[in-house]
């Protein structure tokens, strides 16, 4: 004979109804946490918030600088706007690279608006090498999500996380302290996009054996790296790839490899070993970024390599 017995039909339904107000009690407060964050992401008054929200949402300059964090510190917007005579943004972001790239190009097609010219900041360790880094760009876009153009690319690196983004919760918990801070008090100087450094190099640096830290290549970045300029070749977007000053001299920077994704027609500038930069410590903030002045030196210098390469960089400018 069983000791146990079953609930009555009046029990498993107060058991039931108490769950059912639990699960829809969660779901009202994740909600209601995605509305404030959302509200807070769009009334951010600066730093990174209010960057990242301009790039996916509202970013419609005609010169678009990408990359990695090389690019976030090594592009004046103002200087090359002012000789350019055109609107430039850098949409550079820390330790990221290609894949987020394809994300915020993928969001500006979708949104109707196509730059003149991209100006891509190539570094191989986030644009070529095998690091286990293809989900770090999803940390950075889940506000964003529902834009068109996302959930592509979203699938094609971890199709569970487009499930996973329907809870708010999930979408801000890593960054709405960092949110937060920039709607209320931003402390972190933006301009155009561009994130100055102001520290010069004060002690030596061992040379490096190389700039990527592993020979693995990800056949993912490669093929993103080969689609984004397929996509700007449709889109009539001019394409520039561009190795900015290195500390160090001689770095392998894997050009070869890029030539051989991206083709022959894209213009590449190489000026990592420019004798103008190389162990300068007053330009540098570490190896690999140059601070304030460097930025603004090589700012300069770009310039003048974008008019020696006038007819293939600007091919697609009317």
């Amino acid at each position: 004979m069983s000791i146990f017995k079953l609930p009555d039909m009046k029990s498993l339904l107060r058991f039931l109804l108490i769950v059912l107000g639990i699960v829809l009690a969660l779901f009202a407060l994740d909600r209601a946490f995605g509305a404030v964050m959302d509200h807070a992401v769009s009334g951010a008054r600066g730093g990174d918030t209010r960057n990242h929200y301009y790039i996916s949402n509202c970013l419609d300059d005609s010169v678009v600088i990408m990359g990695s964090s090389r690019a976030n510190h090594h592009y004046v917007p103002q200087i090359l706007a002012d000789s350019l005579a055109m609107t430039v943004y850098n949409a550079g972001t820390d330790a990221n690279g290609i894949m987020l790239a394809s994300m915020q190009l993928n969001n500006m097609l979708a949104r109707g608006h196509r730059p003149a010219l991209i100006v891509y900041d190539y570094f191989p360790k986030f644009d070529l090498a095998d690091i286990s880094d293809l989900k770090k760009p999803l940390q950075r876009m889940r506000p964003y999500a529902g834009i068109p153009g996302m959930a592509p690319i979203i699938d094609d690196i971890d199709p569970v996380e487009n499930i996973k983004l329907n809870s708010c919760l999930y979408r801000y918990n890593s960054g709405f302290i960092q949110i937060l801070s920039d709607y209320i008090r931003p402390r972190q100087e933006v301009l155009s996009g561009y994130k100055p450094l102001y520290d010069s190099i004060t002690t030596r640096f061992p040379r490096p054996a190389d700039v990527v830290g592993t020979d693995r290549v990800d056949s993912v970045k490669v093929r993103y790296l080969r689609r984004f300029a397929d996509i700007c070749r449709r889109e009539g977007i001019s394409l520039v790839f561009v190795i900015s000053p290195y500390y160090f001299d001689g770095m392998d920077f894997r050009i070869a490899e890029l030539r051989d994704i991206v083709g022959p027609d894209i213009p590449l500038i190489d000026l990592s070993d420019s004798p103008a930069f190389v162990g300068q410590d007053s330009l540098f903030a570490d190896p690999s970024h140059l601070n304030d002045k460097g930025a603004s030196l090589f700012s300069l210098q770009l310039l003048d390599s974008l008019k020696v390469n006038k007819k293939r960089v600007w091919q697609n400018l009317r």
